[in-house]
This record gives C-alpha cells, structure tokens and sequence, in this order.
C-alpha cells in the first residue's frame, strides 16, 4: 500500500512540475493572442484538478501491472525485428525515430478517437473533453479516468508492439506526450497556413471542439491530418474561422465534489456522440459561401 501511494504521489508531483510551466506560458499567449472567449480561472482550476484526480488513479491501477506487460512486449518492437535492434544515435535519426513513433500512436489513436465519436457506448467516456465550453490549453488534461486507461490499452500498448521501448528518445516522449496536446488545444489564433494538412495545430482542432454540428465527425488526429485525409474525416478552417466550442446538450459543470467524482468516472448525461448520423461535412468553397462569410474572410 506504502508503495502505491509513494507511487501515486510522486507521479502527481511529476506531472504538476511539467504541467504547471506549461500552461503558464501557453495561457499567456491565449491572452495575448485569443482565438475565442477566455475560460475563467475556475474552469482551468477545475481541469488541473481533474488530471490530478486521473493521474492518482491511473498509477494506481496501472502500476501493478506494467511490469508483467513490459517483460510481454518486445523492448525492440516490430520495428527493431525488421531493422535488427536498431537504436536512433544522432539527431537525424532521434527526431526521424520520434516521427515513426508518433505516426503509428496517431495511426492507433485516431482510430479510438473516432470510436469515442461513433458508438453510444463510449461517448461518455470522452464526452468530458468535450464539454469545455471555451476550449484552452488546460482542455488537453479534461480527460475521464477511463479514457486515460483505454488509451493505455488500445493506444499505448498497441504502439509499444510495434515500436517497443527503445525507439522513442526522451526528448521526443516529452515534446509528444508533455507539451504538445497544449499547443494543440490553445486558444490562440495561429493559422498554420501550407502546413494545416501536414500537422495538427490549435486552429484545426478547434474545428473538431466546436459548438456547431456542421463541424461533428471531422480532425480527429492528434498531429498528423493525413490520416483525417485518408479516412474521410478532414475539415480545413476557411481563413478566421475561430468557432464556438463545447457541447449544445451538455453544459461545462462547475467545480464541486459531486460533479467532480462524475466527470472523472463518466457517469454525467452525455448526450449523444457527436459522429452519430453526422457525416464530415467539408468547408464550403468561397463561391457557395455568403456575401457576409466572403468579406469576413478576405
């Protein structure tokens, strides 16, 4: 028991020292730069206190059985079967093997993401990432206990066979796993202009935040669009399209003990999933837009 809680401890203590500088500088570019309205300070407490809650209980569970898993998986993975146990050395190769690593987890996530939008029967596991009425950084950690272990399972176990252990340098865990997904869901207004089919920013995935249905079922890779390309699922934003987020059945609960236990374990009314009967609908060309939209825009 000693060992779980000075496991637990010390992992809450390892994620708020990372998180909390994080959203300090990110939140100073969301003022600075606002795509939407702000949250208030309560609703980013209330995230931050969500993924502590999560954390705790994910390490909990999980921690007794990562060993076994890990002496099941081979350290080298596929990827170090065909490649005979290769191991990234230079900086070429740390930041080629952190984009492989990344593109088979995003190849993996895109596909439960897209699950989590389509059956009933996950939806309220991540219908609390989405009810985040004023999508910022700290919406990256609004996450239910059981979406973070589903995504150990079908996510994270599934990339560790592939790629195993030793193919992810540190550097390139931290920038994926640690930093990236604030960038992601910041409200900043940043186009990333030729880039947007090529990697996921916080304009595009707005789109998959927003309020309005004519945007539900689209942008559901984490960095890579391709695989949004690829499967059918791609929306580009038109030039300052910033929509309104959240969820039209499904208020943002305040912070308290009650709604607390059931954001975190998933058993708030969710509503419907947002795929349902939803297909992509792709952004109208600037000629079927209206006069009002085409002189926003230009």
């Amino acid at each position: 028991m000693m060992n779980i809680l000075s496991a637990i401890l010390a992992g809450v203590e390892d994620h708020l020292l990372w998180v909390l500088p994080i959203v300090a500088a990110v939140t100073f570019a969301e003022y600075r730069w606002p795509a939407g309205e702000q949250p208030s300070l309560m609703a980013r407490t209330g995230n931050l206190v969500i993924v502590v809650v999560v954390t705790a209980l994910t390490i909990a569970l999980l921690n007794p059985v990562i060993g076994p898993i890990q002496a099941w998986l081979a350290r080298a993975g596929l990827v170090g079967l065909i490649f005979e146990e290769w191991r990234p050395q230079t900086l070429l190769e740390m930041i080629g093997a952190t984009l492989v690593y990344a593109f088979v987890w995003d190849f993996f996530q895109y596909w439960f993401h897209r699950a989590e939008h389509t059956f009933a029967f996950l939806w309220p596991v991540h219908a609390l990432h989405h009810d985040e009425e004023n999508v910022n950084c700290t919406t990256s950690q609004r996450n239910t206990f059981w979406s973070s272990l589903l995504h150990f399972f079908v996510v994270a176990i599934p990339t560790l066979i592939v790629c195993g252990f030793q193919l992810l340098p540190i550097m390139g865990s931290y920038l994926l796993f640690k930093v990236y997904s604030f960038f992601n869901h910041a409200n900043i207004r940043l186009d990333l202009g030729p880039l947007t089919p090529v990697i996921s920013g916080p304009q595009w995935h707005r789109l998959h935040h927003a309020r309005d249905a004519e945007y539900y079922n689209s942008n559901y890779a984490a960095f890579f669009p391709i695989f949004d390309i690829v499967f059918g699922t791609y929306r580009r934003p038109l030039r300052n399209e910033y929509p309104a987020t959240g969820l039209p059945d499904r208020p943002q609960a305040p912070l308290t003990l009650t709604h607390l236990f059931s954001d975190v374990f998933g058993v708030r009314s969710a509503g419907a999933p947002t795929a349902e009967e939803n297909p992509v609908q792709p952004a109208p060309a600037a000629a079927e837009q209206p006069v009002e939209l085409i002189k926003r825009v230009a």
